[in-house]
């Protein structure tokens, strides 16, 4: 950030806030506490009227304002509510711009309505049980591509570990519950995708323009698939060998595991013996802090099979389940899950401790490849 706009934006700050504390600035434009000062001073110089000391705060005098918009309360506590989801919900990135952007509204809002707002900020909170280990700070790129239509570049690591290059059109991007995705059309399959956020690296533009004059939009295109759930039963399964990598944090960042587990798989030749792939979740979100949850990526172990490094033996108990076999894309896991607690519900079932699992059946289509529809069947303990 220039000069120029620091200043700016520190002079948006003073008309949001009661105090502004030099410190604060400094933190948050990565500049020396000394550098604000300065900048503060380039504000009085140029009338900007300004109360406070160094080390105590600074505070516009009553009265200068920028002409105002007018906000009501409703509108201002929409806002605030959204900012909440930003900063929970979204990369670092776009959290950011969007604070810069609520900076602005607070900005033009009388003495009372930033009162009320700021009374009310701390009453909203939004948790996540199980929120990405991995926030890359891509949307920003990605939604650029969508505005200037330029054709992406990146490294993506698919459902089985594998990594290919891949260059896409993006047509939007998708919050599921607890993960982002783009849909894009992809050059390498010749067909539109949905990937995976966190799945994602090395992201670039190639500076061509896009092929495809007019993208679909995303509710047709979600409408090219619909989650279908074939069965739900109760099962006694039987235990399951298996050879496992264990994440430790939140669950949607297993897909790590899957990636280095999947790439080892590749390297010893072990799809070939054609073992089925696991994902198993150890603990319960509800009562375990995201930081220490246990997932593991699991490949069931087939004669002659080696844990690589990191890896472990590991056996899934059987036992009685409830199992929902059902086809679902990457976006529909999270409603995948929530179907099948339901119906634990409904058939007044009790959960027990054992691991809940995915078993991953068969792609619908292996031509369509590795973001096309699976057959998962989604595995629940039950008593």
């Amino acid at each position: 950030m220039n000069r120029l706009d620091r200043i700016s934006a520190i002079l948006i700050q003073l008309q949001s806030r009661s105090v502004v504390r030099a410190a604060d600035c400094a933190a948050r434009f990565g500049v020396s506490v000394r550098t604000v000062y300065r900048d503060i001073r380039t504000l009085e110089q140029a009338g900007v009227p300004i109360c406070g000391d160094a080390g105590v705060g600074y505070s516009l005098m009553e009265g200068y304002r920028l002409p105002p918009l007018m906000f009501t309360p409703e509108e201002a506590l929409a806002f605030l509510t959204a900012e909440k989801f930003m900063d929970s919900l979204t990369d670092s990135h776009n959290s950011s711009h969007f604070r810069s952007g609520m900076d602005k509204v607070r900005a033009v809002m009388r003495g009372v309505q930033k009162d009320y707002v700021s009374e009310l900020s701390e009453k909203i909170t939004v948790r996540r049980s199980t929120p990405e280990a991995k926030r890359p700070d891509l949307l920003q790129t990605i939604l650029k591509s969508v505005g200037d239509s330029e054709i992406l570049s990146m490294d993506y690591t698919n459902n089985d570990g594998r990594v290919s290059r891949r260059d896409v059109e993006v047509s939007g991007v998708i919050f599921s519950h607890p993960c982002w995705y783009l849909t894009a059309w992809c050059h390498l399959r010749g067909d539109y995708r949905t990937f995976r956020l966190d799945r994602i690296d090395n992201l670039s533009s190639t500076g061509r323009r896009h092929t495809i004059s007019e993208h679909p939009s995303l509710i047709n295109y979600n409408e090219r698939h619909t989650m279908k759930i074939n069965s739900i039963e109760v099962r006694d399964l039987e235990p399951v060998k298996t050879i496992a990598l264990t994440h430790v944090g939140d669950y949607s960042g297993i897909g790590s595991a899957f990636g280095k587990i999947g790439q080892w798989a590749g390297m010893n030749n072990y799809w070939a013996m054609r073992p089925r792939m696991l994902g198993v979740y150890h603990d319960d979100p509800d009562s375990v802090a995201p930081e220490k949850l246990r997932s593991s990526a699991a490949l069931e172990e087939k004669p002659g099979m080696e844990p690589g490094a990191g890896m472990s033996r590991y056996t899934v108990d059987g036992g009685k389940f409830l199992v929902m076999n059902a086809e679902v894309t990457m976006t529909e896991y999270g409603a995948a899950w929530q179907k099948i607690y339901a119906e634990i519900v409904s058939r007044g079932l009790q959960e027990d401790s054992r691991d809940h699992y995915e078993l991953y059946i068969s792609c619908i289509d292996s031509t369509q490849g590795d973001d096309a529809p699976w057959v998962v069947e989604f595995c629940v303990p039950v008593k």
